[in-house]
């Protein structure tokens, strides 16, 4: 079942689970939305924890704010309103360079990240980031590179694509917001981001591939990889019950040594 969308002032997010619970906030990537993690949330709200998912606006920026630095600017707005602390941030793709950004810029809140395919180092562009015209066949091609299994480039999929690429506003926020995660490396502050990390990797991931991660646990102080075969760039939708396997044991792991810590 979806889970209900809450709305506080300029910002729209789903939340599940006890208010008191330690905050575990999923951000999604740049074509994608909240119910790309739904499952991941009831699953976390399950188990424990708090599970909010905002609604990354993307295409709801004004056009001179639309970047990477602009969402992050959002998210730390929204994570300000719901008045929360010491959260592990789990990001997929483009949103995973937005919990990268925010974790650099505010480490004393993040307690630990979890990265899906992060963009902010490397990624192959899936041909949406110059105008152009495209037709289904074009879209669904690019929708399934996405994909170790192209059956997951749904008709719906192709179709939520096709009304983005067809709205001129939506497209140019598109087009900056891609080049604007080309643009914004993170090399040169990764070492500094101290949070636990856990790098969850699909082997086929062909947008950041394998060597994206290991250039992540490489550069960041405190990360581990966790691989998932036949999976590619969203592994909470291609290969869920891997990826929630890791996600909750690192949760776990967290929550205990925060516990032994106070």
């Amino acid at each position: 079942m979806p889970l209900p969308i809450r709305s506080l002032g300029p910002y729209r997010y789903a939340d599940a689970g006890s208010p008191e619970a330690p905050a575990v906030v999923f951000l999604h990537g740049m074509l994608g939305d909240v119910g790309n993690f739904e499952e991941s949330a009831s699953t976390v709200a399950a188990a424990g924890f708090r599970a909010l998912i905002p609604l990354l606006p993307v295409y709801g920026l004004p056009l001179g704010q639309t970047s990477v630095s602009g969402l992050a600017e959002h998210f730390a707005g929204f994570f300000e309103a719901l008045r929360l602390r010491d959260a592990v941030l789990v990001g997929n793709s483009l949103g995973g360079h937005v919990a990268l950004l925010f974790a650099q810029r505010h480490p004393d809140v993040v307690r630990a990240l979890v990265l899906a395919g992060s963009s902010g180092l490397y990624e192959v562009s899936i041909g949406v980031s110059t105008p152009k015209r495209f037709d289904r066949e074009f879209v669904r091609d690019r929708t399934a590179f996405t994909f170790h299994d192209p059956r997951h480039a749904t008709d719906a999929l192709v179709d939520e694509m096709l009304s983005i690429i067809g709205d001129r506003e939506r497209l140019l926020r598109l087009v900056k917001m891609a080049r604007s995660a080309r643009s914004t490396t993170m090399e040169g502050v990764l070492p500094s981001i101290t949070a636990p990390t856990l790098l969850v990797w699909g082997r086929d991931d062909r947008i950041t591939p394998p060597f994206v991660a290991e250039e992540f646990a490489r550069l960041l102080p405190h990360a581990q990889i966790a691989w998932i075969n036949a999976c590619a760039h969203a592994p909470m939708i291609e290969q869920p019950e891997a990826f929630h396997t890791y996600l909750l044991d690192f949760l776990m792991l967290v929550a205990a040594r925060q516990a032994s810590a106070a």
